[in-house]
């Protein structure tokens, strides 16, 4: 029997250390394509993530978000703002991030994030319609923090004012991201359990789960040194949640210096202005993309 090729890589025990390496290793290489903003796509360097991450985490650092509070983050659909403020809370090393599936109902949002002992909810701007009816009975929610803004509510910090007021702690000498010690063995994420055989869990995971998973795919794919050269389509909307989209299609991507384009919908003309390599989703997630583009393209015709 033919014996399965290993393919070898650097090895990392924690998503910060991996992080900083992967933003020193590829620091001008474009790390996302966001069509989500207005305009033309925006492109982001990975030492734009590292900045931005560093920054965030600097202001949820000064707003005592890593005494061992767990975090919930949801969004309808993957972000940056929901990848930096992902990658902001893994860095401190104290507490969960516990992502919340955004197709839930708004009592099953409660209930879970009151199970999961959710202390500070990140949640998208266009969700404010589900989070509203609940607010007041999420009684263990100390903070909540919006990523992007309607332009109506305000009484909420959001992410971007997070950023700035990151950025400029560290111009004024804060430097407590450079001294933050993980404990790779500690609790990081609860991620939801899909629920197919029974009620929907939380899966508790620690940093080293994610770096051991992330070595070990790419132990058995070849990248034949197209790691800059990849890019991969997001599109699986309110998925963020699961683990599949944040190791294969968010993690990885990092580590190995691709980048990924975060879809705002139009699949077809995005795809055609971004140029991906992959598209990462599920089977029906994938014929859904193919029958738009047909569909496209018999209209032209």
């Amino acid at each position: 029997m033919k014996e399965r090729p290993v393919y070898r890589d650097r090895s990392i025990v924690n998503i910060q250390q991996m992080l900083r390496e992967s933003c020193e290793l590829y620091a001008d290489e474009i790390q996302s394509v966001d069509c989500q903003v207005k305009g033309k796509p925006k492109e982001r360097t990975f030492r734009e993530l590292y900045k931005d991450v560093i920054a965030l985490y600097t202001a949820f650092a000064d707003l005592g978000l890593f005494d061992g509070r767990n975090v919930g983050l949801i969004t309808d659909k993957r972000t940056y703002e929901w990848d930096i403020a992902w990658l902001a809370k893994i860095w401190g090393g104290s507490g969960a991030i516990v992502p919340i599936a955004a197709e839930w109902p708004p009592e099953k949002i409660k209930e879970y994030a009151e199970k999961m002992d959710v202390s500070v909810l990140i949640y998208a701007d266009k969700l404010s319609k589900k989070i509203e009816p609940i607010r007041a009975s999420l009684e263990n929610i100390e903070r909540f923090i919006k990523m992007g803004t309607d332009g109506k509510d305000e009484t909420d910090e959001t992410i971007d004012a997070l950023v700035e007021k990151g950025k400029a702690l560290i111009r004024n000498g804060d430097e407590r991201y450079q001294n933050v010690k993980i404990d790779e063995n500690a609790l990081a994420a609860i991620y939801s359990t899909s629920g197919t055989t029974g009620p929907s869990r939380g899966a508790m995971l620690t940093q080293g789960n994610f770096a051991f998973d992330i070595e070990r795919t790419l132990e058995n794919v070849q990248m034949n040194g197209m790691e800059k050269k990849r890019r991969i389509f997001s599109f699986l909307s309110a998925k963020s949640n699961h683990v599949y989209e944040t190791v294969l299609g968010f993690l990885m991507e990092i580590y190995k210096g691709a980048s990924v384009v975060y879809s705002n919908g139009n699949i077809p003309r995005e795809m055609k202005e971004t140029h991906p390599t992959e598209l990462l989703g599920t089977p029906a997630a994938q014929e859904h993309v193919v029958r738009q583009i047909r569909e496209r393209n018999g209209k032209k015709r």
